[in-house]
């Protein structure tokens, strides 16, 4: 048999939906609004020691407290210390509640003259913090050091150390590059030389001089281009910020004519002018 049900009965049910569900609400938020109450609580009782442990555990997890609750909790914690004759924690603990609340203010009227002065000290402290602004950041100056001591030991390195692979590596292969040319060059130089002097075959006079010749200068031209990678590193890491990595151009450089063999450096440019 079908009961059919009455709009009473259906008002009723939705009613106590509704209660039941605001109940829960109730409960579930004030827990944390119930922890600030009872710092306060013990503070009024002179329960000091305990009032601080338990407002002190309870800031450990902010994400729990609104901004208002967390502002309430240092105000106590400031008003504990003062009680506890703790002046550098009583200013701290205000000036974090004006951190959160940079209007708030003590009434002389229900507050104690001692710390209305403790809190007006800290007012001033606060205040002083803003004008001056945020402590300086030296994190780029220290990255900066390093960098620099980094390029003085080899081009390059500064550049990986500041992320930055595309510049950091292209300088580290090309300055290994040139000194292996230069290495080449000066190990081969009084070979050639004296191949030259001692010659007595006109037909290879020339032959001789242009590969003692082409080693002569491939020897100064790859270190002055060595000296030139090892000070744009230099002043790379001294002088220009970090600038995203690019692939764009290559130089290719030459020594010895076709009668010799030919030694060809390539250096990647990519990033070295950003």
């Amino acid at each position: 048999m079908f009961i059919k049900p009455c709009r009473t009965t259906l008002l009723a049910i939705c009613t106590l939906v509704v209660c039941c569900g605001i109940a829960d609400l109730a409960t579930a938020q004030p827990e944390q609004n119930e922890i600030v109450n009872q710092v306060e609580r013990l503070y009024y009782q002179g329960q000091f020691e305990e009032a601080e442990l338990l407002a002190l555990r309870a800031l450990t997890n902010t994400e729990q407290l609104s901004p208002m609750e967390q502002a309430r909790l240092h105000r106590t914690l400031g008003f504990i210390y003062v009680v506890l004759e703790e002046r550098d924690k009583a200013t701290q603990q205000f000036i974090n509640w004006l951190q959160i609340d940079p209007g708030a203010d003590l009434d002389p009227l229900y507050i104690s003259p001692k710390i209305i002065q403790e809190f007006e000290a800290a007012k001033i402290k606060y205040e002083e913090m803003v004008k001056a602004g945020p402590p300086p950041d030296f994190t780029a100056l220290e990255n900066q050091r390093v960098a620099v001591q980094r390029s003085l030991f080899f081009p390059g390195l500064g550049q990986i150390y500041r992320e930055q692979y595309v510049k950091g590596y292209t300088l580290v292969v090309s300055e290994i590059a040139l000194l292996g040319i230069l290495a080449y060059c000066q190990f081969n130089i009084d070979d050639a030389q004296n191949d030259y002097l001692n010659e007595r075959d006109p037909a290879f006079f020339q032959e001789k001089y242009d590969k003692y010749n082409n080693l002569y200068r491939g020897r100064y031209a790859s270190l002055a281009l060595a000296a030139g990678v090892y000070l744009y590193s230099l002043f790379d890491a001294i002088y220009l910020p970090p600038a995203t990595d690019q692939s764009t151009t290559s130089l290719s450089l030459g020594f010895g004519p076709e009668a010799t063999p030919q030694i060809t450096l390539t250096v990647n440019l990519s990033n070295l002018l950003k």
